[in-house]
């Protein structure tokens, strides 16, 4: 079998999308040692075929614009359950900068009221 040829074709399959090392070494090519598809993921950067998000993360490159925040949501929170916090939770439910001046309104009225 040729771990690079596998993994070239489910790259070419699976354009625009995250490549969790971990999870995908866990579940798609648990035959592939873990460190032979790092190095396989390497060559593949190399070639410009994926693109190093952070460690253990890529995205399979696409010919079509990628929104890599996007990919990143859809493939975290929707598959996985995850949650976003932050200006990203906010944000998805259009509340913009005046939620957050609303927010620490809120805040400073309780603490007044509880001191």
């Amino acid at each position: 079998m040729n771990y690079t040829q596998t993994l070239r074709e489910f790259c070419n399959q699976n354009q625009g999308r995250i490549f969790d090392v971990q999870y995908e070494q866990n579940h798609r090519f648990s035959l592939v040692p873990y460190k032979t598809l790092l190095k396989i993921l390497n060559r593949l950067e190399e070639e410009g075929i994926v693109s190093s998000i952070s460690k253990g993360v890529y995205i399979v490159k696409s010919d079509q614009e990628l929104d890599i925040d996007k990919a990143i949501i859809d493939y975290y929170v929707n598959y996985f359950s995850g949650m976003m916090i932050g200006k990203a939770l906010y944000n998805y439910f259009d509340k913009g900068t005046n939620f957050f001046s609303g927010v620490r309104n809120c805040i400073k009225i309780l603490v007044l009221t509880h001191s």
